[in-house]
């Protein structure tokens, strides 16, 4: 019989918010999948929808958005701690939940693991984007990632990302989220209309308008329509700069997809452009070439890890991207190449060989 760990989780939202109670689906499939096997409570700096069901783990959130809720927090988790001893402490994002997940191992002696998602390991200053924009926040991070018992890894860029800013992981294990079953590949042909997708928020670092550009070059040279999912501050100017590119006839706006949906809309699609500036893992990355897209966008994240299976150009540079689209799509070898190098990536990130590889790791500390 398995050994039934205790864990906790400490997240700062993302489990039971949003209109759809979705909050970050990749959060919420995953502790539910963990649950079966596992004693799991969340506790959430967030205050979550009154009429959320947590689907078999226990849940603890804090009233209101408030400093306080952080002391809150950890009484709580001292408590509990002292009803049932915890296993290990799983701190999502390097603050503010990791960060809490270490005060709580040398507070209280529990293994404490700590997940770096994404713009918590950068800034970027053109933008304003990323946590690390000052001496002290650097210093909290190094703090929290020299101290913790692991600190998981999205990519193999942020620990290039970190060093950067002079951050390492003392014991770095990297182990990507994991996608669903739903997530089927389908093989493409590429010979009809050119069905582009572009999916994420609507905010600076996703840089869509280079996405944009990278379409409307495309367009110029073969027969394409777009499909743009995703709301945020962005809206109004992504909206003009599709007008200014004479693509209004050519694009589909969607506001949200479910966590439901939203494979059924990568199996109607070809191609999905992310020309993001900076990303942890990005999960429609992960989606899209699960279900058989060809991905093209930006050095980030995970197509660093596996250049041989997505087309790549340089940070704004849609010309690049464009050309490189057409050469990879009107030759078959080199698609049937970028299918067959994926598959041992895709294998590795099913939502059954993560969650296999991360309580491994639990038990590893335990």
């Amino acid at each position: 019989m398995k050994n039934r760990l205790h864990i906790a989780w400490i997240v700062p939202g993302g489990i039971g918010t949003g209109a759809l109670q979705e909050g970050v689906p990749v959060l919420q499939q995953t502790v539910t999948a963990l649950a079966q096997e596992h004693d799991v409570k969340v506790y959430s700096l967030f205050p979550v929808s009154s009429t959320y069901k947590p689907a078999g783990f226990g849940l603890w959130s804090a009233p209101y958005r408030r400093w306080t809720s952080v002391l809150r927090l950890l009484w709580q988790v001292r408590n509990d701690h002292r009803s049932r001893p915890f296993d290990v402490v799983h701190g999502f994002w390097i603050r503010p939940g990791g960060l809490m997940a270490v005060v709580l191992q040398q507070w209280l002696h529990i293994p404490a693991v700590v997940t770096v998602q994404g713009g918590d390991a950068v800034y970027l200053p053109s933008i304003q984007y990323g946590q690390l924009s000052n001496s002290l926040f650097r210093q909290l991070a190094a703090w929290t990632l020299t101290k913790a018992s692991a600190a998981v890894l999205l990519s193999g860029r942020q620990a290039e990302t970190l060093a950067g800013f002079g951050i390492h992981c003392a014991h770095p294990v990297q182990i990507e989220w994991g996608v669903g079953s739903q997530f089927t590949k389908r093989i493409r042909d590429f010979r009809s209309t050119l069905r582009c997708l572009i999916v994420g928020n609507q905010v600076a670092v996703k840089d869509q308008a280079t996405a944009l550009r990278t379409f409307s070059q495309l367009r110029g040279q073969v027969d394409a329509r777009l499909t743009l999912v995703g709301e945020g501050p962005l809206r109004k100017a992504l909206h003009s700069l599709v007008s200014e590119l004479g693509l209004a006839d050519h694009v589909t706006w969607i506001d949200s997809v479910s966590s439901h949906a939203i494979a059924d809309l990568y199996h109607s699609h070809d191609i999905l452009l992310h020309t993001s500036l900076s990303e942890g893992q990005s999960l429609v990355v992960t989606e899209a070439l699960h279900c058989g897209l060809l991905v093209a966008g930006t050095p980030v994240g995970p197509l660093v890890d596996i250049p041989e299976s997505v087309v790549m150009a340089d940070f704004g540079n849609p010309h690049a991207l464009s050309q490189r689209i057409l050469e990879t799509i009107n030759d078959t070898g080199k698609i049937t190449s970028l299918y067959e190098q994926v598959a041992p990536w895709c294998e590795k990130t099913s939502l059954d060989v993560s969650l296999t590889r991360l309580i491994a790791l639990y038990n590893s500390l335990h």
